[in-house]
């Protein structure tokens, strides 16, 4: 039994740890809590009753134990707990899935929600978004799988990490300036069979990366909405 655990004997609370009782003639139960919280990430949950001696108890009732003490008789009982660990999610994104106390060398099932969530603002209306990276333990990296099973053989905090992606909003941009060097192509087709290859899919690229830093330094309060406003107006302009 833990040294931490409260033994009751016919509901009166003994001293904490291991205990010696002497029990008069009689019938007599004996007790111990079902959940023992070490601290807030481990704790010890009951799992069963064992007993050494002549004497067999004569009744189980979950967390209570009933004997029947006769004359120079010695039993000695043993209530067995099981080591249970925490698990915790963090999320930024979407809504973990798993989370909660483990026993020791189990297994736990671990999800997320989303995949993929739009960012806010003006790079969510052009399909800018925030892709799952992995699940991480502090600085590593302890699945890439958004669905994943990881071993309870300690407490564990894992958090998801989550990455820009700006592809699709890119290749949105970059469609009217193919169509434009495709039309160009064609009027010069006779004169010169080569097409000139377009760099205005470049300047799309760098003009969304210009957004995503301003939309950035506006979100973290490092530039005021005025400044922001006027700085994405002139820029819009060019």
């Amino acid at each position: 039994m833990p040294d931490i655990a409260t033994v009751s004997l016919d509901g009166v609370a003994q001293v904490v740890g291991p205990v010696q009782l002497n029990m008069t003639f009689g019938r007599h139960s004996i007790s111990v809590p079902g959940i023992i919280q070490v601290d807030n990430s481990t704790r010890l949950r009951f799992a069963s009753w064992k007993w050494i001696g002549s004497q067999t108890p004569i009744g189980f009732d979950a967390l209570t134990v009933t004997v029947y003490v006769r004359l120079g008789m010695t039993l000695k009982i043993t209530a067995v707990y099981t080591t249970q660990y925490r698990l915790v999610l963090l999320a930024q994104y979407g809504e973990p899935i798993g989370q909660g106390w483990y026993d020791e060398g189990s297994s736990a099932n671990i999800s997320l929600t989303s995949e993929a969530v739009s960012m806010s603002g003006m790079l969510g209306t052009l399909a800018a978004k925030w892709s799952f990276k992995g699940w991480f333990e502090g600085a590593s990296l302890v699945t890439a799988s958004i669905n994943s099973t990881i071993a309870m053989d300690r407490p564990r905090t894992l958090a998801a990490r989550w990455e820009p992606d700006y592809t699709t909003t890119v290749t949105i941009l970059a469609v009217p300036a193919l169509a434009t060097t495709a039309v160009a192509t064609v009027h010069l087709s006779r004169r010169k069979r080569t097409p000139a290859k377009s760099k205005r899919v470049f300047s799309k690229q760098s003009h969304v990366e210009y957004l995503a830093r301003l939309e950035e330094l506006h979100s973290s309060g490092r530039i005021s909405a005025r400044i922001y406003s006027d700085m994405k107006d002139e820029y819009l302009r060019k």
